[in-house]
């Protein structure tokens, strides 16, 4: 079995893969980065302008890189049209939304990360959002607006430049809420304990959900299955 991780940022993807579970660490895996090969003079042409939608990710170095989503799609598309046909399965590790001509064998977080709120959340649930970047703020509201009756509170900690106290701090906004969703691939287990601790309620994210999707697939001996698009 091999599965393919494709990073809106750089490759290798470590500080992902760390919270890897057992059931995956025997499984080959391939990762490749859509910065991958880049200058910084062509990574500072990625960067977001107005108007375009903000994508945050980790470059090779551990330094933050903001990217626009319209620039990577065709980066993404080839990247998965290399891996396409020498692996199982691929997934796009980040949680935004985005479509791609060649979807069909890809598996986005976000998709998973949606399924699973539904399925806990009650119209008459507080629902509160976490995401690494302020100008994100209005898009995370709108794309989880649709499970709340109550405007969604958004609170902001980028894992890859500030500190986990600071994680303490902006949980602590979100005290009220009912269920709490972590909307970036760089939120590790160890963040979502933090939030769980700090807030007492249900925190779910988007790397766990999708580790522990492929985790079911592989203990169920399909071998990884495709999500199909929303």
């Amino acid at each position: 079995m091999k599965i393919g991780f494709i990073t809106i940022g750089q490759s290798p993807r470590d500080d992902v893969l760390s919270d890897l579970p057992d059931a995956l660490r025997e499984v080959e895996i391939v990762q490749t980065g859509a910065l991958d090969g880049f200058t910084f003079s062509q990574i500072a042409t990625m960067y977001p302008t107005q108007n375009d939608t903000v994508y945050v990710s980790r470059l090779r170095d551990g330094s933050e890189v903001k990217v626009a989503k319209e620039k990577l799609i065709p980066i993404l598309e080839e990247r998965v049209e290399r891996l396409r046909n020498d692996v199982d399965a691929l997934v796009i590790l980040c949680s935004g939304k985005m479509t791609l001509n060649n979807s069909d064998r890809v598996t986005f977080p976000s998709e998973l990360l949606h399924r699973k709120v539904e399925s806990i959340a009650k119209r008459t649930s507080k629902l509160g959002v976490i995401i690494p970047e302020n100008s994100q703020s209005q898009a995370a509201r709108a794309g989880w607006q649709y499970l709340s009756t109550d405007p969604i509170p958004v609170a902001k900690f980028s894992p890859y430049s500030e500190p986990i106290d600071h994680l303490t701090i902006c949980s602590r906004a979100l005290i009220n809420q009912d269920i709490i969703v972590m909307d970036c691939i760089g939120y590790s287990k160890r963040h979502e304990d933090v939030v769980r601790e700090v807030t007492g309620k249900q925190t779910l994210g988007a790397r766990s959900t999708i580790f522990q999707f492929l985790e079911n697939q592989i203990r169920s001996s399909a071998g990884p299955k495709i999500v199909p698009s929303l």
